[in-house]
């Protein structure tokens, strides 16, 4: 089995790091492509995504693949899917945004959109963990050394455009085997919603950055969501 772990674009592939670790101690394939350029890039951000895991990703045909998406990532795992064109492919959303099983979705809800206007500097947004109160911002990091420093310094300077853009969602990816993961709000509505749609669903409680937190629970949450997608 061969694990694709996609960071959110708004930081960098250093968050899934600690789980690749683990994942890859307990025999597992994980690539860990590193999308930070793709927001610049004059293709749209789905499909420039997609392209740029498909060219990371060697896996052989008949290997069962799945998709780890984390928070804004899980809007453009059906067109990485898409891409990487292999007939046994699953889902596993991490505190994710799920996009909808057809049809086109919005990177940004409009209701935030307001307040990522007001931070944007010509045409730019500040580094993602300046958009949040310093005290909260500080909760998401564990004490290890040089971690929060890494993730800080690897975060992309996205374009406001980039929020304000809408994704296209290829038609049908849900009939793929698709699992939950979440640590809190907001993402606890989300996975209400995915339980009565019958998705395996499962909570590791926790900040954004779990991930980072506590690697071992989350490497056996998935484990657990995977084992259970059959």
């Amino acid at each position: 089995m061969r694990f694709v772990a996609i960071h959110s674009l708004a930081v960098g592939p250093t968050t899934w790091e600690p789980v690749r670790a683990v994942l890859l101690e307990r025999g597992h394939k994980v690539d860990l492509p590193n999308l930070t350029a793709t927001a610049v890039s004059p293709l749209p951000t789905a499909l420039r995504v997609a392209r740029r895991v498909a060219e990371a990703v060697d896996a052989k045909p008949g290997e069962r693949i799945v998709i780890l998406a984390h928070s804004n990532a899980g809007l453009f795992a059906p067109a990485i899917g898409d891409a990487l064109g292999h007939s046994r492919i699953s889902y596993v959303f991490v505190d994710a945004s799920v996009p909808p099983p057809s049809g086109t979705t919005g990177v940004v809800p409009e209701e935030f959109l307001s307040g990522l206007r007001a931070k944007a500097e010509h045409g730019l947004l500040p580094p993602w963990t300046e958009w949040w109160d310093p005290s909260d911002v500080a909760a998401l990091f564990p004490p290890v050394a040089g971690l929060r420093e890494a993730i800080t310094r690897e975060q992309p300077r996205l374009p406001l455009s980039w929020c304000e853009q809408t994704v296209e969602v290829p038609a049908g990816w849900d009939r793929s085997p698709c699992g939950y993961i979440y640590f809190g709000p907001p993402y606890d509505g989300i996975a209400d919603e995915l339980v009565d749609r019958g998705w395996p669903v499962r909570h590791v409680p926790g900040l954004h950055l779990h991930m980072v937190v506590d690697p071992v629970a989350v490497a056996d949450t998935i484990e657990e969501v995977v084992f259970a997608l059959g």
